[in-house]
């Protein structure tokens, strides 16, 4: 049985009356999109937000917090440069308003969870996709069935795709484990070029496309 209670993150009172009798806590809430680099467009719902969640997490002593984090926080593919190997320990280097805000809210998790010693789990995913994704790979199926896509550059810059119910999968594996205040990077482990998805989604789709 799911209680389904709307709240504001970024209002104290809401957030406070959500996590009542709350023994776990999903936090997924998050602003994203393009926004030229601004950090503050992202601050009041991904850091003033987490902060307000958890300080209700700390009066209701919630026994575990699964955040939902990002890979942004080591910086974009276009300018983190060579992302081949990566892992929990490398350095942090965001490289947009994005990824900062998430790495701020991590941030706060880890004093929190130093202050109160709150049970965390930190999921940094790659890239998600799955049913009702509006996200990037779903444009570009957009794009290739309208049947014109074209190239920009050699296409073999490479992304990590993970399904949603894998990712879905991980956090509750994490959640119902001894396993407390570690961080996660949840992806296929199989990064692939964009060439390769340009060219293998028509085909699967059985779409009419030929690559410009």
């Amino acid at each position: 049985i799911f209680e389904i209670f709307i709240a504001d993150i970024r209002d104290k009172k809401s957030v406070a009356l959500a996590v009542r009798n709350v023994d776990v806590i999903y936090h997924l809430a998050s602003k994203t999109g393009y926004d030229g680099g601004d950090y503050n467009y992202f601050k009041d719902t991904n850091v003033d937000g987490t902060k307000n969640l958890l300080e209700a997490a700390k009066e209701q002593k919630v026994k575990k917090i699964i955040f939902f984090s990002s890979s942004g926080i080591y910086g974009l593919p276009a300018t983190a440069g060579d992302i081949r190997n990566y892992n929990e320990k490398k350095e942090k280097t965001y490289s947009e308003g994005y990824g900062k805000s998430k790495y701020a809210a991590e941030n706060l998790l880890l004093e929190v969870a130093s202050d109160r010693k709150l049970k965390y789990i930190i999921l940094r995913p790659t890239t998600v996709y799955g049913p009702r994704d509006k996200g990037g790979l779903y444009q570009l199926i957009k794009a290739l069935k309208a049947g014109y896509f074209v190239f920009i550059g050699s296409a073999q810059n490479k992304m990590d795709y993970v399904y949603v119910s894998d990712v879905v999968r991980a956090a509750r594996i994490l959640e119902k484990s001894e396993i407390t205040n570690e961080d996660f990077i949840i992806g296929s482990g199989n990064p692939v070029t964009l060439e390769y998805m340009v060219k293998t989604i028509p085909a699967k789709l059985e779409l009419d496309h030929k690559c410009r």
